[in-house]
């Protein structure tokens, strides 16, 4: 039995604690201001300002800086189809100044470009292989982004001496592929299903040509084949590890390095980092600007409308808002907490025309509360039934945000799977309010990262969260190494608008937890951003234009436009940095260094430990 005194006691700490409690949240409440967004208090950098690559109108004609402006690019190709496009893209965000050609024989020899890249398409091999080789005679690095039919390799000699290959071997279906590490950033990776389970993963091209690459080649990615290193030695088809397909390698051709990509994988954005290694493997150090951002968006959640709630009732055995707060929110804020993601919440107030679907604003506060506790932001979606147009569902929207009567300053918009006929006018006529940066899904026709006007970015979904493919890892390697960027999407449509059970939400965590924490999270040394914080990044980014020189073992880098604060990623053979002035760094893996530079100039010391060295160009 309790004593009078024992139950005085623990009614006076029970009061206590209840008092610290909502004491707690009440300060928590008053001391943070949740219907204004954070994000957009800061002043960003117009799109006038632009880096372009003629130079006009971005305030670079007559840079500053010291230095040597990256090197000047020429494309044989076009630049309308896929691949055109991923070269053009590379060469504005290494800011490279670019001509493209339709042939070679364009070329009137007084150019002035240190990188030749070929769209095979483009060239007579049978008669132009001779003015290739007389530009790799003059040093000029060139890249054959794909490669001739198998059976011109064969026939051609001089072009197989330009490419490093041996001998011309039957067309292979191989396992799987394999990319050695110090490629991109990530490491090794092997991209074989080693199970049934796994066979859906593997959308790579496994059928290829199998070249046989001479002495002096350096591989960096192959097909894999069944090794039978223990067969007879003369048995024809014995296969050791160094005869696996090449894929992708360099051959030295006198002091010029040709590169062959043996497939398409630069014909969407995996070809962006890919073209970096290149570049990479041609210099003593390689310096490129980077964005540094990592952003996960929730498309169409929260939900405010009950324009499913039967459908929602019949699946979950509750109310639409009990569904989106209760079961969904919790699963939700765990994975952006355990996996460092910052997220921005696309809401969506109403999808359909149901007059009597009205969308509830007594959970608005609630959402802001959580947002903020956990770092993320709001953003608006633009999708919407058919049944009614973009302006409808916007005029609809309009009224619960005026009901809502909130503060709340929207920075970005998801549009879905593209981009809306009436958004020009919208944008024009002030329709979408404050917002700074459009996200749209797919249209590998648009660039990954842009200015859509000068005072309003766009930003491509990079992967879905619950897609995983080998293409698509491979696809976010290339593009962190190129960008220090990714964008993935958690879109609760399906959850929200479950047509099965197959559907339902807990189906779809399940997903989104496994991906995201085996796959999708693997380049956390980047900052976690919303999408407002990345437009910021993104403005910088575009804006600024750059040089950089090299004295000794200190490599000196001058920046233009970059604001604030502009980040780079350094890449070395072997050296260190020892100390840098004018921002800071990190290591990310051997050889690979992220720095934030928060000066027009900056100095970078390299060494190995102990030993002073000079860094000099290769062959040099």
């Amino acid at each position: 039995m309790v004593s009078r005194r024992n139950f005085i006691s623990i009614c006076i700490m029970m009061a206590v604690l209840l008092f610290m409690l909502q004491f707690s949240q009440v300060i928590k409440e008053n001391g943070s201001d949740y219907s204004v967004n954070e994000y957009m208090e800061t002043e960003v950098p117009s799109g006038d300002k632009r880096w372009r690559a003629d130079g006009a109108g971005d305030g670079t004609e007559e840079a500053s800086g010291q230095g040597e402006e990256p090197g000047g690019v020429v494309f044989v190709g076009d630049a309308e189809t896929d691949l055109g496009r991923v070269v053009l893209q590379w060469c504005d965000y290494t800011k490279r100044k670019r001509l493209v050609v339709s042939g070679l024989r364009e070329l009137t020899g007084g150019e002035t470009f240190r990188l030749l890249l070929l769209d095979s398409d483009a060239v007579d091999f049978e008669n132009e292989t001779q003015i290739l080789t007389e530009l790799a005679q003059k040093d000029i690095g060139i890249i054959f982004c794909n490669l001739p039919d198998s059976a011109v390799i064969a026939e051609n000699s001089n072009l197989r001496g330009l490419l490093g290959i041996s001998a011309v071997d039957r067309q292979v279906t191989v396992l799987g592929i394999q990319m050695y590490s110090g490629f991109l950033l990530g490491g090794e990776a092997v991209f074989q299903a080693q199970n049934k389970e796994d066979e859906k993963y593997q959308d790579l091209q496994l059928t290829v040509p199998w070249y046989r690459t001479a002495g002096g080649t350096k591989t960096y990615m192959v097909g894999m084949l069944k090794i039978t290193e223990n067969a007879d030695q003369d048995d024809p088809n014995r296969i050791t590890r160094e005869d696996q397909p090449a894929l992708i390698w360099r051959n030295s051709f006198q002091s010029a390095r040709i590169f062959a990509v043996n497939g398409s994988y630069l014909s969407d954005l995996t070809g962006l980092g890919i073209l970096d290694a290149f570049v990479y493997e041609m210099e003593p150090y390689q310096i490129y600007p980077v964005i540094n951002a990592r952003n996960t968006v929730v498309a169409n959640y929260p939900d405010f409308s009950s324009e499913n709630a039967a459908q929602i009732r019949r699946l979950y055995s509750r109310e639409p808002d009990a569904l989106y707060r209760d079961v969904m929110w919790p699963g939700i804020s765990a994975v952006s907490k355990r996996y460092d993601l910052k997220l921005t919440c696309c809401v969506t107030p109403r999808n359909s025309g149901e007059e009597d679907a009205a969308p509830d604003t007594k959970s608005v506060a609630f959402y802001l509360q959580q947002f903020r506790e956990i770092g993320a932001e709001a953003g608006r979606s633009l999708e919407h039934s058919e049944e009614i147009s973009l302006t409808e569902k916007l005029r609809r929207d309009e009224e619960f945000y005026g009901a809502w009567d909130a503060r709340y300053r929207f920075g970005s918009c998801y549009l879905g799977d593209g981009l809306p006929e009436e958004l020009d006018g919208l944008l024009e006529d002030g329709s979408l309010g404050d917002v700074r940066s459009l996200v749209v899904n797919g249209r590998e026709d648009l660039p990954l990262v842009s200015y859509y006007t000068d005072d309003v970015t766009l930003q491509r979904i990079t992967v879905d969260t619950v897609d995983y493919a080998y293409s698509m890892d491979l696809r976010m390697r290339s593009v962190v190494t190129a960008l220090g960027y990714s964008n993935i999407l958690m879109d609760m449509s399906d959850v929200t608008w479950p047509k099965s059970r197959a559907d339902q939400w807990e189906n779809y965590f399940d997903d989104i937890s496994s991906n995201v924490g085996t796959y999708w999270s693997r380049f956390r040394q980047f900052d976690s951003t919303s999408l407002t914080e990345s437009d910021a990044r993104l403005r910088s980014f575009l804006n600024l234009s750059y040089t950089d020189a090299c004295e000794g073992d200190t490599v000196t880098l001058y920046v233009e436009n970059g604001g604030q604060e502009a980040w780079f990623l350094l890449r070395t053979h072997g050296e260190e940095i020892r100390r840098m002035e004018g921002g800071t760094y990190e290591k990310l893996e051997k050889d690979f260094y992220l720095l934030r530079v928060t000066s027009d100039q900056a100095k970078i010391q390299l060494g190995d430990e102990g030993k002073k060295q000079d860094i000099r160009p290769l062959g040099g």
